[in-house]
């Protein structure tokens, strides 16, 4: 593929540290060692500019009156101290959440708004080969309909992390906005030139949903923080890291079988980090065992994750309840290379699909017999070796910078080029 000029729309992008920010990211600056022009609109975040360019992208962002308040809420919920304040944070995020699903299609909609005057001026002085809409949240969408509109020769592609409504067992607004949801999903899948999912089961469900050809599959992408976690000796334990939800993520299955192997192995330790605020009532159920066997931590910055994975043995993942989510922790867990116990809720899990590859992980089912799978965990802990670094980059490749970027480019060719 030749020079492209290329323009990229959604809310998170550096400095931002969510995955799909930190993915859509690597990727820019991989198009930009490939001689590409690249321009991006995202949101503000306190201490960044409204314009730079960076790395050679050139990057607006622009504001949401809502991020003000929503940085105080996580600082709040995610800094050191905050789980011994859980009850006042956790109302108050509860009622914050219950104000922004007022809002349709999404809170973002405001930034969506701003970002309108920014993309028009900047298409009024520049044609673009391509542009990418990348969601979470679904209102990026909107910038890039509004973009082809503008100039529908140019090709569009819609990057979707989960979808927005369809199979969506936590939707970004009020039950009662469903039939909205599912005309702004059909409606951006019907005018899109090319669409790329997380994972497959997202892949069938539109082109059985929307009949929709051209669609992709590309994955998320390792994070440049985790790296290959050297045998400690000293290591003891289990660990999560990560959010949990009522809906989406909740522990009350992997806790039930916790609880029945402690009754086997009486002096293990099973340590949780992050948000966990939401779920804390499924802690409290097995109080017996909290601070004995069963700890809970505050939230743990993201570059702090390699010491922190060293203390310990072995990583927990808590599967969505829904098969189209395919969380992007799974393939940082993967490339620490050490063993995963991973709880599956739901049958076809696609965590379970991608571990299962790996070969130094073990599915815990919640339709399986609960002694057989406590036997299956006794015997995983006390025969696993886990792979060698080698092993682990040889896994890791396909998720690497480069490969995800060449399918981003094999999904631009798919679709051909600007006619001019």
């Amino acid at each position: 593929m030749g020079k492209k000029k290329i323009l990229f729309m959604s809310y998170g992008f550096y400095p931002w540290r969510m995955p799909a920010a930190r993915k859509w990211t690597n990727v820019t600056r991989e198009w930009i060692k490939r001689g590409h022009e690249v321009y991006v609109i995202s949101a503000w975040m306190a201490g960044s500019k409204e314009y730079e360019e960076w790395n050679g992208i050139k990057i607006f962002r622009a504001k949401n009156i809502f991020e003000n308040i929503r940085a105080g809420i996580s600082n709040g919920v995610f800094a050191p101290g905050a789980q011994s304040k859980k009850r006042s944070i956790g109302i108050i995020k509860m009622i914050y959440k219950k104000i922004l699903r007022l809002i349709w299609p999404d809170v973002s909609v405001f930034w969506a708004i701003y970002s309108m005057g920014i993309l028009r001026k900047i298409m009024e002085r520049h044609s673009f080969d391509y542009c990418v809409s990348m969601s979470l949240p679904f209102t990026s969408h909107l910038l890039g309909f509004w973009a082809k509109r503008k100039d529908e020769k140019m090709k569009w592609i819609a990057d979707i992390q989960d979808p927005f409504y369809l199979q969506n067992p936590d939707p970004p607004n009020l039950k009662l906005f469903g039939p909205l949801n599912a005309f702004l999903e059909k409606f951006i899948l019907r005018n899109v030139d090319y669409v790329t999912v997380t994972n497959h089961e997202i892949e069938k469900l539109y082109s059985i949903n929307f009949k929709i050809k051209k669609i992709s599959t590309v994955s998320h992408l390792v994070s440049d923080e985790i790296r290959y976690v050297k045998k400690n000796k000293k290591a003891k334990g289990f660990v999560f890291v990560g959010t949990l939800h009522p809906v989406v993520r909740n522990p009350s299955f992997a806790l039930k079988t916790i609880k029945r192997y402690l009754e086997k192995v009486k002096n293990e330790e099973f340590h949780f980090y992050g948000n966990l605020s939401s779920c804390l009532s499924e802690f409290n159920k097995y109080e017996h065992f909290l601070n004995r066997n069963i700890f809970l931590h505050d939230y743990v910055p993201e570059g702090q994750l390699m010491e922190l994975y060293s203390k310990y043995r072995y990583l927990m993942n808590i599967g969505n309840v829904s098969k189209y989510q395919l969380p992007s922790k799974i393939i940082d867990y993967m490339a620490s290379g050490m063993p995963i116990i991973h709880f599956s809720r739901i049958e076809n899990d696609p965590c379970a699909r991608i571990l299962d590859r790996c070969g130094y992980a073990l599915e815990i089912k919640a339709c399986g017999d609960i002694q057989e799978n406590i036997t299956k965990m006794i015997e995983f802990v006390k025969n696993i070796k886990g792979p060698s670094k080698e092993q682990v980059k040889k896994i890791m490749k396909k998720y690497e910078t480069k490969n995800i970027t060449d399918l981003f480019d094999a999904a631009f060719e798919a679709i051909g080029e600007k006619e001019r």
